[in-house]
């Protein structure tokens, strides 16, 4: 399919071919982007300061921000023609391009963090006073710009009825096949235009609507659904090769039995004009020639094959090449005995310790953390940080999908900071699939030797990342510089085994003395009581929403014990945070 390859004022797009994800520079982020390269505008950096003062105040968490931001750029610059997408776009380019400073940045979200009754009425005024205020509709309630009489391609329109009769249809979940190559950039746009105009409420239903939009875009890509049979189908060349290979071999036979004298049949029209022994050794030939035509491809169609895996999933192919995999399953009664003695039993830490005492005496006057409002630049932040294609949790939506589907950002952002607000989530968020693997198979399947790796939802993960990400911002006051075991940008015990090393060698270099200690805490990432969580939590004043949330989804874990692909156990309650995190 031929593309015209027309010159305008736009920017070029990244090419299909080109590895393209969300945009994860931790600005806001608006489809439209390309509005604020293709102008001829010179931002200034006060011209930057301005238009950040502008989206911040404007609440970017809530529905309608966009003619908010845009009201407020117009009380400060009265003669402005960029429209709101312009400025969206420019925002998303002052943190991608660092055209400020990171502290500069917080500053303004700091200063803007409380916007005052009076900006909101000098809003209103201006909306009204150019009559491009959009009217309310019951579309308010979901948190993202409804499409006004936004007009949908025919591709997006028939994109947009087979996402939505996929969610109606209610199928289970199967695991999705990953990618081989990048979707094109029109299908892409295409699909994200169809889910502006696919409204949710809930994020159960966001979370359908992208497994839904997910597997469209694989049918869409000619990719088959994994549910179903697994009926092995043969490539054209092999077949027609395997039917030339049995008329020759029909022919030997024949002409075998021709030789004998016992053949009633004629000859083979194909060899009517040779003799009979000719006739014989050509088939012969040709049989031997088919059936290495047949190995030769054979052999360079599979290593084709093993070469497109090994780009994707390199694991696949050690895993085949070390052979089929013999270990036995766990037993399921005493698996899931040993593992609910872990997790299901309820264990406190010692609150009266005396040195836990003056703990909370020393951290009683720290300030508590800020309001926390969860933004589309976190997410888009967030989710370029998650790997691409790794197992999927109970969802069965990799990651792969939140950086594609950049429509539901906005959506996303605000289900998500309704769910702080109401101190809760839905059952199937805090739900994991924990995947038994064995450690040493000299040791058999006894339950203790097998490593546990939770997968969990999508979702879930993007949540619970950004909420650490705030979490920590506000710990880094408090962090020694000396602790890298959970510090950021730090590669933990290896960070300090490298000061070790420089210092001895340092040490020994210059000829001094040098006394060093290693302390080693027995079973040191071993389960932790939810009761110490939440105790460090109070201790360090993070925000009370933040701290409700946490408490109220620890109580809701639950996971299901997998082995060899098979499921052992359904629902295990998590009492211990112990569990490897995928």
């Amino acid at each position: 399919m031929m593309r015209d390859n027309k010159t305008n004022d736009m920017p070029a797009q990244t090419s299909p071919g080109q590895t393209r994800s969300a945009s994860g520079a931790g600005g806001p982020e608006h489809l439209d982007e390309k509005w604020a390269t293709g102008t001829k505008r010179r931002w200034a950096r006060c011209d930057n300061m301005a238009l950040l003062e502008c989206y911040y105040s404007s609440n970017p968490s809530q529905r309608g921000y966009m003619q908010r931001m845009w009201a407020k750029w117009l009380l400060r610059n009265p003669q402005s023609r960029l429209t709101a997408k312009q400025l969206v776009a420019q925002c998303s380019n002052i943190h991608k391009r660092q055209l400020l400073s990171q502290l500069e940045i917080d500053e303004v979200q700091r200063r803007y963090h409380d916007e005052g009754p009076q900006a909101a009425r000098s809003e209103e005024e201006v909306l009204q006073e150019i009559g491009r205020q959009a009217p309310m509709n019951a579309d308010d309630e979901i948190g993202w710009p409804a499409p006004m009489n936004e007009m949908l391609s025919e591709a997006a329109t028939d994109l947009k009825a087979k996402i939505m009769a996929r969610m109606k249809a209610g199928q289970p979940r199967n695991r999705l096949q990953r990618l081989c190559e990048v979707p094109s950039e029109s299908l892409i746009e295409s699909v994200n235009a169809a889910l502006r105009a696919i409204p949710t409420v809930t994020i159960t239903e966001t979370n359908e609507l992208i497994y839904a939009s997910a597997s469209v875009i694989l049918e869409t890509l000619g990719y088959k659904s994994n549910h179903g049979s697994h009926e092995i189908r043969y490539p054209p060349w092999k077949r027609r090769l395997e039917a030339k290979i049995k008329a020759a071999r029909k022919d030997v036979s024949q002409l075998t039995e021709a030789q004998r004298g016992v053949m009633k049949r004629p000859i083979p029209e194909r060899y009517i004009q040779m003799t009979i022994p000719e006739a014989l050794e050509t088939a012969k030939q040709r049989l031997q020639a088919l059936s290495s035509r047949l190995k030769r491809y054979t052999k360079e169609n599979e290593a084709r094959r093993i070469n497109r895996l090994f780009a994707t999933q390199p694991a696949k192919v050690y895993a085949q090449w070390q052979g089929p995999n013999n270990r036995a399953d766990p037993p399921r009664l005493e698996t899931e005995r040993y593992w609910k003695g872990i997790w299901e039993k309820e264990v406190a830490h010692n609150s009266s310790a005396h040195w836990l005492v003056t703990l909370r005496e020393e951290h009683s006057n720290l300030p508590e953390q800020n309001p926390v409002t969860i933004t589309v630049a976190d997410i888009q932040e967030r989710v370029s940080d998650m790997k691409n294609w790794t197992a999927p949790g109970p969802d069965m939506v990799h990651t792969y999908w939140l950086k594609k589907l950049t429509a539901l950002h906005e959506r996303l952002a605000v289900q998500m900071n309704q769910l702080l607000r109401d101190g809760t989530h839905p059952e199937w968020l805090t739900e994991g699939r924990t995947i038994l693997i064995m450690k040493d198979p000299s040791k058999g399947a006894a339950p203790s030797n097998y490593r546990p790796i939770t997968c969990l939802s999508t979702t879930w993960k993007l949540m619970s990342g950004i909420i650490a990400a705030k979490i920590s911002g506000h710990m880094d006051q408090y962090m020694s510089e000396a602790q890298k075991g959970i510090g950021r940008d730090t590669r933990g015990a290896k960070h300090q085994l490298l000061v070790d090393r420089t210092v001895a060698q340092d040490c020994r270099s210059r000829r001094t003395n040098l006394c060093t200690a290693w302390i080693d805490y027995k079973k040191a990432y071993d389960s932790m009581p939810h009761t110490w969580i939440t105790e460090c939590l109070e201790l360090y004043k993070v925000n009370r929403t933040l701290r409700a949330f946490v408490a109220n989804s620890m109580r809701m874990w639950k996971t299901t014990l997998e082995a060899n692909g098979k499921p052992l156990t359904q629902d295990l309650q998590q009492r211990h945070r112990d569990v490897i995190r995928a």
